[in-house]
This record gives C-alpha cells, sequence and structure tokens, in this order.
C-alpha cells in the first residue's frame, strides 16, 4: 500500500478532541478518512477516464492508486 498516501488522509482527517500542556490533542474521524479515500478514488480514475472504464478498470486502476497488489 501506500503508506504516504494513506499517512497523508489520516492527518488531513484528524481533529482536535482537546488542550493540554503538551499542545492538542487529536482524534481520527473515520468519516472524514472515509470521504478522503473516495476523493482519491475518483481522482485516480480521473473524470476523463470515467466512462470509458469498465468495472474491472475501475478496480484495477484504483488499487494501483493506492498501492495495492493483486
Amino acid at each position: 500500500m501506500n503508506k504516504k498516501l494513506i499517512e497523508k488522509l489520516k492527518q488531513k482527517a484528524q481533529t482536535v478532541v482537546g488542550e493540554g500542556l503538551g499542545g492538542n490533542y487529536y482524534e481520527l474521524d473515520p468519516d472524514e478518512f472515509a470521504k478522503l479515500i473516495v476523493k482519491e478514488c475518483l481522482k485516480a480514475i480521473g473524470e476523463d477516464n470515467y466512462s470509458m472504464l469498465t468495472g474491472v478498470a475501475y478496480c484495477t486502476e484504483i488499487k494501483r492508486h493506492f498501492g495495492m497488489k493483486e
């Protein structure tokens, strides 16, 4: 998997849940994380390719984008 991309999405999906002497405390917002993943999937496919790709091609392109092996 593309660990850099996943970490980037996790960081974007964090929300502040408290403050302390060490700074803010963050928690992963699972809904926001899921939305970001979907946006990345759509970005991987691209609007130009939308009508030309089949279901199998969608899966292949999404797996490639996230660095997953078959």
